[in-house]
């Protein structure tokens, strides 16, 4: 969960847009736009947010909490959590319908971060609320572009 569910979520997020009845060059522009959302995001925590808030991993600082999984970098945002959410958050923005599953995939693997000892709380709520608004705000760049 902690590792590999993202992929399935963002799967998931991908068939259901190829399967939705919006016109081909839409879902182009909705793969491109979330595309660059998502490698502007990762840019943003790796040279700003990272730089100016290191914060060791649970497994680092804390005793009796066991590494589960590989982790180098710094805790804080959780990676993980923010582009979850950012699916989830753009899916929702874009079209509420299957945005419910997405969100539930992002809660699961925020959580799985957590419970294996590579995130504290704050760090996967962080990214969680980080995801969701730049998510909504790329939703709504999508629908102007769109009309």
């Amino acid at each position: 969960m902690a590792r590999d569910l993202i992929y399935v979520v963002a799967l998931l997020a991908l068939v259901l847009l190829l399967f939705s009845s919006r016109p081909f060059f839409d879902k182009l522009k909705i793969m491109f736009l979330f595309l660059c959302i998502a490698v502007a995001t990762y840019a943003l925590i790796i040279f700003v947010i990272h730089p100016y808030w290191p914060r060791e991993r649970p497994f680092e600082a804390l005793l009796n909490v066991n590494q589960l999984i590989p982790e180098t970098d710094t805790s804080f945002p959780s990676k993980h959590a923010t582009f979850s959410f950012l699916l989830a958050g753009f899916a929702y923005g874009y079209g509420r319908r299957y945005a419910f599953w997405i969100f539930l995939g992002a809660i699961f693997i925020a959580l799985g971060r957590v419970i294996v000892g590579v995130h504290y709380p704050l760090d996967v709520l962080s990214g969680a609320g980080l995801g969701v608004f730049i998510g909504l705000i790329a939703s709504w760049i999508f629908k102007k572009m769109v009309k």
